[in-house]
Formats: C-alpha cells, sequence, structure tokens
C-alpha cells in the first residue's frame, strides 16, 4: 500500500500481534517493506509437496513471478514511517504496574512465549513449583503457543486448554493460587470467549463432581471441560485491539513457607 502513496509520507501507528514485532508481518505489512519472494512462496509449496494441492492458477502465478514475469512487491518503501505504539511486552508492563500499585511483586518471564500449551503451561508450573520465581507473587507471561490438534478435537482454544493444563499441574502447590490466559484481541478461537481463569478451586470442583479431566485434554476440549466446572471462562466481547496472549499468574503461599520478600496479598 505504501508505494501507491509515493512521493507522498506515510505514518504508520502499529499495534503489533506478531512475536518479535516483524514489522513485514503485523497485518501483513501494508506499509512495511516485503522481504520474501515468489521463490521463497513456491519453495514453501514444494518442501510440503503442496504444489499440486493448490489451485492451478495460483501455481501459474507463482512460477511467473519466479521468472520473473511479474514484479516482486517492494523491497524498500523510503516513503513510510513505522512505529509500534502497543505490543505484547507493552501489555505486560502495564500489567506490572497495576499490580505494583496494589501491593504485589510482579516479574515478567517473557513476552515471547511459543510452542505447545501442554509443555509450555506445564513448564511454568514447574518453574513455580521449583520457586524460581522466589520473591514475586504475580508471574506474567506473555506470546502465543500453537495446539498440536488430534483429530476431530473438541471445542476450546489454546487460552482454555494452557488454563485447563496449569489447573492439573499447579495441584501440589503450598498455599493458594489462581491463574488466569487470555487472547487479548477477546477471541481464544471461540468468537464468544476470551481464555479461562482457574484457581484451586476449579481443580477441587472437578473433583467434587467426578470429572475426570484428562480425556477433556487429550481431546481438546477444554471449553467443555471449563463450562462443567463452572466459573472458569472469560468473556469479554471483542476488545477492539490485539498484541498476542498474556497469562498471569497469582501467587500466595502457606504463612510458615513463605519466603523473604513474598507478598501475602492474593
Amino acid at each position: 500500500m505504501g508505494k501507491f502513496y509515493s512521493p507522498t509520507r506515510v505514518v504508520s501507528l502499529i499495534l503489533s500481534d506478531v512475536i518479535g514485532n516483524d514489522l513485514d508481518t503485523i497485518a501483513s505489512g501494508p506499509t512495511a517493506p516485503d522481504s520474501s519472494t515468489f521463490l521463497d512462496a513456491f519453495n514453501i509449496l514444494k518442501k510440503f509437496n503442496l504444489l499440486s494441492e493448490i489451485p492451478q492458477n495460483a501455481k501459474m502465478f507463482l512460477e511467473k513471478g519466479c521468472q520473473g514475469k511479474i514484479d516482486e512487491t517492494p523491497k524498500k518503501l523510503e516513503n513510510c514511517d513505522n512505529h509500534i505504539i502497543g505490543d505484547n511486552r507493552l501489555a505486560l508492563e502495564a500489567m506490572a504496574s497495576k499490580a505494583e500499585e496494589r501491593g504485589f511483586k510482579p516479574h515478567i518471564v517473557t513476552a515471547e512465549q511459543i510452542g505447545d500449551p501442554n509443555e509450555m503451561a506445564a513448564l511454568r508450573a514447574k518453574e513455580i513449583l521449583k520457586s524460581k520465581y522466589k520473591g514475586s507473587d504475580v508471574i506474567l507471561i506473555g506470546g502465543e503457543t500453537t495446539p498440536r490438534l488430534p483429530k476431530n478435537p473438541g471445542k476450546g482454544g489454546r487460552n482454555q486448554h494452557y488454563a485447563a493444563v496449569s489447573m492439573i499441574e499447579l495441584e501440589k502447590y503450598p498455599g493458594e493460587w489462581v491463574m488466569a490466559s487470555i487472547g487479548t484481541d477477546g477471541s481464544d478461537f471461540l468468537q464468544d470467549t476470551a481464555g479461562a481463569i482457574v484457581d484451586k478451586i476449579s481443580l477441587d470442583t472437578a473433583k467434587s463432581k467426578k470429572i475426570k479431566i484428562q480425556p477433556y485434554l487429550d481431546r481438546y476440549d477444554s471449553n467443555t471441560l471449563l463450562n462443567k466446572i463452572g466459573n472458569s471462562l472469560i468473556i469479554t466481547g471483542s476488545t477492539g485491539t490485539n498484541v498476542c496472549d498474556a497469562a498471569v499468574y497469582i501467587l500466595k503461599k502457606r504463612p510458615h513457607q513463605q519466603g523473604i520478600g513474598m507478598s501475602t496479598n492474593c
């Protein structure tokens, strides 16, 4: 888009929903140079044996681009100034600031969490159980995980699944805890659900209702699971923005296990 306004100066104010803030990826980078080429796209399709799966006219278009018969996207846009005014890191910093106002001691782990939600939820719980963040009672994590879905998956989203896994993994935490995982756009795959919030009571409720949690996780059916537990789903509606996902853990150890500097707020 930027080249069509040249030589007029274009200023873009950008909210990033991309880990790493790659300008030519955010919103398809309409005011940023595109570093990719026709050959890049062709080779990706070839690598994954997809050339026979795409429409013939699309394949012909790519082939013409590789042969130089179609112009590449701009590799320079000297009339465009891009400014990122919001991203996941800024969101986490705002959350940390609010936590401090309320008397907590926050710690931002990362704004670039990726990977499978099962593995990452288990990893963060393990870190908490081993007191990796001793001295902090609010743990903040941002990014976007990528589920590996089974055949015929159930109903849910990566944040709901992350929260449900965390509920099991934090079972042995020696005190009170609550954690939430949300999509900042208000939609966690399901448009009406932003994510989920769980605590020890959520796990106790599942047990009292004789709900077997693991089969729901195996089917990636977290929404159904959390609906059955109750008081777990976060419903915000569309937020009008998107800076990836955010997870927050609020921790309170039992009095005899409090570490030096550990807040008693929860």
